[in-house]
């Protein structure tokens, strides 16, 4: 697959071992399907959250592990000219007490969701980006991780 300088660069983890393991999953996902190069996008929308309930029996090196990618992902800026929306929680910030709010693990989402927002992402609150205002326009290139979008975002 052909890259760019900068996209070897991260490859290589010039910009840490999370975006590394990020840009080998693009390039090998890309070389299976038979992807010449990546392509520029214009609008993105990513799922963040700190896992809870979802990790229940997990180490705590395994969850630290995936906080720790969560915001070295969070300390780069988002490329300019994209728009990008971020849905950062699987929990309620209320003062609920219910398992789901596990005190540490509310403080490490609003503290990911945070750092999102000052690397850029507009946050949603929703895997529905689309029904708060991350419409994307004709002929934009779109990279979601949100399943509910892949009837919405399609070639047109």
């Amino acid at each position: 697959m052909e890259l760019t300088a900068e996209q070897r660069d991260i490859l290589n983890g010039a910009r840490g071992p999370y975006l590394a393991k990020c840009m080998r999953w693009l390039v090998e996902w890309g070389e299976v399907m038979g992807a010449r190069r990546l392509v520029r996008v214009d609008n993105t929308h990513v799922l963040l959250p700190v896992p809870n309930l979802m990790a229940r029996g997990a180490s705590q090196r395994t969850i630290q592990q995936y906080v720790d990618g969560l915001k070295e992902a969070c300390s780069h800026r988002t490329a300019t000219g994209c728009y990008c929306t971020v849905h950062t929680l699987f929990l309620t910030l209320d003062e609920l007490d219910v398992p789901e709010n596990d005190p540490a693990q509310v403080r490490m989402q609003k503290e990911i969701g945070e750092m999102a927002v000052a690397a850029g992402f507009i946050p949603t609150w929703t895997c529905a980006p689309y029904l708060v205002g991350n419409v994307p326009l004709k002929r934009e290139i779109c990279a979601w991780t949100e399943s509910s979008a892949v009837v919405y975002a399609t070639k047109g």
